[in-house]
């Protein structure tokens, strides 16, 4: 019996060691989301033994997850992309005006004006046009590269629908471990109680006689485990 006790307490050490390393860990952890030193977290246990939330509704929209947000606009980029090379091909129409004026010490009938009358500007003029452009031997060069913009729509779009198809498994099977915590946390004080009721009536046999060391210690694992 003092061997299996033995037994039972190294047994019982490794675990708490095994408790704390793992404590530590998600610690860490949290404190690394939340920004702060591990040392500021201060876990609050009182509510553990209460009712469970309840779930979400739903399970939420993929298309607004920031992920696939951001690949949906890769998507849009590649699809901007081929409108801007659709639209390379059109003529460009550029207008050009000029305007200019002169001063001059003559007259159209030869006649030389007297002073400084040169000097003052007197004869203007202007013009205007318009200029197009067409780029005649960009067709093929931009053929190509609308073709390769449409692949890699393709390309961008497959991603895109496997992103959303990832995060609507994962919001399933999140679900699922929420489901089943609940679940496990609506039996938890059941056998919590139990447990507790289990190590004193060990513990009122053990003293009585009617009950071996071993037993009590067994309730006591029991008791330790629910807790």
């Amino acid at each position: 019996d003092d061997s299996r006790a033995q037994a039972e307490l190294a047994v019982a050490r490794i675990q708490l060691v095994q408790a704390e390393q793992a404590e530590q860990i998600a610690r860490a952890g949290l404190a690394q989301w939340l920004g702060v030193e591990p040392a500021v977290v201060e876990i609050a246990s009182s509510a553990l033994l209460g009712a469970a939330p309840a779930l979400p509704p739903g399970s939420g929209d993929a298309a607004r997850h920031p992920a696939a947000a951001a690949q949906r606009a890769a998507v849009d980029l590649t699809l901007a992309a081929q409108h801007a090379i659709g639209r390379a091909y059109f003529p460009r129409f550029s207008f050009q005006t000029a305007f200019s004026v002169r001063g001059t010490g003559a007259t159209s009938d030869d006649a030389r004006l007297s002073g400084l009358s040169g000097l003052r500007p007197r004869t203007s003029n202007w013009a205007g046009g318009v200029t197009a452009t067409f780029p005649l031997f960009d067709v093929f060069s931009l053929r190509a590269r609308r073709e390769i913009e449409r692949q890699n729509e393709r390309a961008e779009s497959t991603t895109y629908d496997r992103m959303v198809r990832e995060i609507n498994t994962r919001s399933m099977q999140s679900r699922a471990e929420m489901d089943g915590a609940r679940r496990v946390a609506d039996q938890t004080p059941i056998q919590l109680a139990s447990a507790r009721v289990l190590e004193q009536q060990s513990r009122a046999r053990y003293e009585a006689g009617l009950a071996a060391i071993t037993e009590v210690a067994d309730s006591q694992r029991l008791l330790l485990q629910a807790e």
